[in-house]
């Protein structure tokens, strides 16, 4: 956003040195980009001359030659290029020694020269208004419309030495009213402790002249989601030309183009008041439309195209705010005009709309279309719709000044859900303990008037009634963020802020992530972090159909094709690093991760559920004696006994597929190589060996496994401490001959829960495993310790427990041997 300070100072005067003024922008307003001191570029002989006599060239066919007076009797003889020019015609003159303005804004200072030109001495020059900075024209010498007396150095006719001070857009984000010159001067008059006072046009409620003549228009907006607000005014009578010189100076300095009248009074509006406006020709829109002029506010039909200024045809999105007229397309709302509607050297008749559109709509549209205008720069800042009337309203007065344009209809608008003022209370006690401050209510009351927010103090309450052109003022800490910049934050109080000297407590989920990792981290396996996008070729690999994948959440606008989903599990994202860790030379190793994943049927309270997992893989490229998949089990239960936990496996078929978690994890593994994982009888995962399709699409070696289970199931339960037995333990073996249908993990819980009891700790472990072939049963043998914990355990009292466990175990089919 490029700041004049000149067009600042006809709306607030400017009381202190440019040095500081900049230093305080930079502080309390935004960060300065560049400052251009355009005054820089005009010598003090650079002046008003008047032309007393035109003659053509004796001795060259294109060249006029003219009288200039200059100063007081002096006169002096120019040759130009230009033969429109007449006698009286004021003019910009540089005298020979003294160089082109705008050669030296381009870095290559031009002096001009008294020089002979086909027998007729030339004096000098006349500029352009390209060469003096005014317009962009180059072929015509500019002719002045100032009453500046002759030889008034033309710095001074046309308030030309100003300072433009750049700052970045990205700081204004949040303020769509500083994309003006009347916010800005509001806000440099607040950051000087200056009470601001708008102009009198500008406030919320304006009257209209009567019509003087009848342009008939109708407005319908179909899509007030999208335009909160559309107001217009048909004006006749209209002429195109040039607007005035100080008018396109202005727009030139903030580095907009001057056109004609027309378009430069609508730029000028807009860079004034931050509201972009638009102009359409009325007969244009007319001859679209079934009878008069129409305008709909809608949403583009299939396959419509509209041609835009810039030259490009466009077929509109969906979502596309449009503008039309109840047959066609004119424009793409609040971003571009249509070139059939345009304001031209023929137009008599126009429309000038100003709106309000949704700002979200707006970016889409200008990111989809590539529509980077000065109006989408300001819509996409949501700009505040109570101030559209007032603007037409303004602009009005500068076309019946410079087009000699007659209202012709009563301001039109379309305003279904009319914005209500908004007051916010704060208390003084608010605003000093997050400033550290000591301000008495009736100072932040003046801090505030100076920027036109109406305050009313009640004690130490400061009611804030937020005017029109505030959008960004909805909360109590938005007062103590104004409050604290137009105080100036380096002039607040400079000390340690109190705190309390205890440490904030880790919350129970941190801790216990940084226990299983200690745990596993202990045992060998690496931590590991990957990213919760990943692209749809790793879920395919996966294993994942096209009902699994539509599961998964799809990012509209990823940075990469790399991040397009939002993962559903994360073995997928170990194995992807399992090829790359092993061609590094790490030929065995296990790896984990705790993270998160998404699922759309997980759904809380209307938003997306993160479920927390644990993720386990172990791989090898060497020879391994045994099966991966007790390499994954040591870990899981290795993790279990530290944590306290009595983890259960069982046949995958028994597995939830229900759960969303469930479903995504099964799908890498083997079917005849895939374990249940529960805990307290409740189902929160799988472990097992990867299916030969996984194994080949992930470049997975032979040796591979691993598991991925529900983090939130992983509760540590702390064991008590039981003093160790001063009795002797007695060792038994036991062989239960079963049917092979039946679980080892059923038959171990059943020995474990038939032999447990408060006399003595049990504990248990697998001998060996027998089945011969062909054979429909199987033994298992278990060796039995028990520790008693108050007296010697008797035989008899061993025999009646195991005798216990044998007639349980028949009544399941199982035979002790």
């Amino acid at each position: 956003m490029k700041i004049s300070l000149k067009w600042v100072e006809q709306f607030t005067s400017i009381d202190i040195k440019k040095d500081e003024l900049i230093r305080r922008i930079g502080s309390q307003l935004g960060a300065i980009e560049s400052i251009e001191e355009w005054g820089d570029y005009y010598e003090p002989e650079i002046i008003v001359a008047e032309i007393v006599n035109a003659d053509d060239h004796p001795n060259a066919d294109k060249l006029g030659v003219y009288e200039l007076k200059v100063a007081g009797d002096k006169v002096v003889t120019v040759c130009a290029g230009d033969k429109t020019l007449n006698h009286g015609d004021k003019v910009g003159y540089i005298p020979p020694g003294f160089k082109v303005p705008a050669s030296i804004r381009d870095g290559q200072p031009f002096t001009i020269e008294e020089r002979e030109l086909r027998g007729v001495k030339s004096q000098g020059m006349m500029g352009s208004g390209a060469e003096l900075l005014i317009n962009e024209n180059h072929q015509k010498v500019l002719k002045l419309d100032t009453d500046a007396a002759i030889g008034t150095p033309l710095i001074e006719a046309y308030d030309l030495d100003d300072t433009i001070v750049d700052v970045e857009n990205k700081m204004f984000t949040h303020r769509p009213d500083l994309f003006g010159i009347l916010g800005v001067a509001r806000e440099l008059a607040g950051i000087q402790g200056v009470q601001f006072s708008s102009p009198e046009w500008y406030r919320e409620q304006v009257d209209f002249p009567d019509a003087t003549a009848e342009l008939k228009l109708d407005v319908d907006v179909k899509i007030p989601e999208l335009c909160p607000r559309f107001s217009a005014i048909t004006i006749a009578n209209v002429k195109i030309h040039d607007s005035p010189l100080i008018m396109q100076s202005y727009l030139m300095r903030v580095g907009l183009r001057p056109i004609n009248n027309v378009v430069d009074i609508t730029n000028y509006g807009m860079y004034l008041t931050s509201q972009p406006t638009h102009a359409f020709d009325y007969d244009k829109v007319a001859k679209k439309s079934k009878a008069g002029a129409s305008i709909v506010v809608r949403a583009p039909k299939a396959e419509e195209e509209l041609s835009l200024l810039d030259g490009r045809t466009i077929q509109p999105q969906d979502g596309t705010a449009m503008v039309a007229t109840d047959q066609e397309l004119i424009s793409v709302g609040g971003s571009m005009g249509g070139a059939d509607t345009e304001v031209d050297e023929n137009t008599t008749n126009i429309i000038l709309e100003a709106a309000s559109w949704d700002l979200y709509s707006i970016r889409r549209t200008s990111f989809a279309h590539g529509l980077f205008t000065d109006a989408v720069t300001r819509f996409n800042k949501g700009q505040s719709p109570r101030q559209t009337v007032t603007v037409l309203r303004m602009l009005l007065d500068l076309f019946h000044d410079n087009t000699d344009g007659q209202l012709a209809s009563g301001h039109i608008d379309e305003f279904p859900i009319p914005d209500e003022p908004r007051l916010i209370e704060v208390d003084t006690d608010f605003i000093n303990i997050r400033l550290g401050s000591s301000f008495e209510a009736h100072e932040i009351a003046g801090l505030l008037g100076n920027v036109e927010l109406a305050t009313e103090v009640v004690e130490q309450t400061i009611k804030v009634t937020v005017p029109f052109w505030r959008m960004d003022l909805e909360y109590r800490e938005d007062i103590v963020e104004e409050v604290g910049r137009l105080y100036g934050y380096d002039n607040l109080p400079v000390k340690v802020p109190q705190r309390r000297s205890e440490p904030n407590l880790r919350s129970e989920e941190l801790q216990r992530k940084q226990l299983v990792r200690n745990i596993l981290s202990s045992a060998g396996a690496r931590d590991l972090l990957t990213y919760s996008f990943v692209p749809e070729d790793l879920l395919t690999k996966a294993g994942y159909d096209d009902a699994l994948i539509s599961n998964a959440y799809r990012i509209r606008n990823s940075l990469s094709p790399e991040l397009e989903f939002m993962r559903l599990s994360l073995l997928p994202s170990i194995a992807d690093k399992v090829n790359a860790n092993i061609r590094y030379g790490h030929g065995s190793f296990a790896l984990y991760e705790i993270n998160k994943s998404h699922n759309k049927q997980e759904i809380e309270d209307g938003l997306p559920v993160e479920q927390t997992s644990l993720a386990l893989v172990v791989a090898s490229d060497h020879e391994q004696n045994g099966s991966p998949y007790y390499q994954a089990k040591a870990y899981l239960d290795y993790l279990s006994a530290k944590l306290g936990l009595e983890v259960r496996y069982r046949r995958g078929s028994d597995g939830d597929l229900s759960t969303p978690l469930g479903h995504s994890v099964k799908s890498m593994f083997s079917e005849n190589r895939v374990a249940a994982v529960e805990v307290d009888d409740k189902f929160i995962g799988f472990i097992g060996e990867f299916s030969a399709s996984a194994k080949n699409k992930f470049k997975l070696p032979a040796y591979s496994a691993g598991f991925e289970v529900d983090f939130n199931a992983l509760t540590p339960h702390p064991k008590q401490y039981m003093q160790l037995s001063k009795f002797p333990n007695t060792t038994q073996d036991i062989t239960l001959e079963t049917p092979n249908e039946v679980d080892y993990a059923d038959l171990k819980h059943l020995v474990e829960k038939t032999l447990t009891s408060d006399q003595y700790r049990l504990s248990m472990e697998p001998v060996g495993i027998y089945r011969p072939e062909p054979s429909a049963r199987r033994r298992i043998t278990f060796r039995l310790q028990f520790e008693p914990h108050e007296r010697t355990l008797k035989t008899a009292e061993i025999n009646q427990a195991i005798a216990s466990l044998a007639d349980k175990a028949n009544d399941m089919g199982i035979i002790q041997i």
